[in-house]
């Protein structure tokens, strides 16, 4: 699957691995890639929809951090919880169900909030706009860029 990656989509990846490390965690979690995509750059549709819903890094970053967060780098490469396991499949499946050849940010954001019980990705999401409302709104940038 990450061979279908373009290489925004394998920045965001880099970047969630680095936001893991920094917090501490052990896993790459759904939550460490929404802060990757929302760090990486972005399309200007994606962009601009990010921006007018008042979604930050910072701030989401600061809803995101556990209350006790455990920073240091833990050893080796990490890997995916099967929470972003899951979420780079929906990626993936919606990627092929728009018939796309690569795998974008917008794709990856489209799996995060699908994984949206995560109450972390939610906490992120959910004070700008809700998470199917933020889906669909993705899901139409995908369908307009063709």
């Amino acid at each position: 699957m990450f061979e279908l990656l373009d290489d925004n989509a394998k920045r965001v990846i880099l970047l969630a691995t680095k936001e893991a490390e920094a917090l501490g965690d052990d896993h790459i979690r759904p939550e460490h890639l929404l802060l990757g995509i929302l760090s990486a750059q972005k399309t200007p549709a994606l962009a601009e929809l990010i921006r007018s819903i008042g979604l930050r890094v910072d701030r989401a970053r600061l809803d995101i951090t556990p209350i006790d967060p455990n920073p240091g780098t833990p050893a080796g490469i990490l890997p995916f919880d099967d929470d972003a396991k899951h979420a780079l499949r929906q990626a993936q499946r919606a990627a092929l169900s728009l018939t796309h050849t690569h795998i974008v940010p917008e794709h990856l954001l489209l799996g995060v909030l699908g994984t949206a019980a995560n109450d972390r990705v939610r906490a992120a999401v959910e004070p700008h706009l809700s998470v199917t409302e933020f889906r669909l709104r993705v899901d139409q940038i995908l369908r307009d860029a063709d």
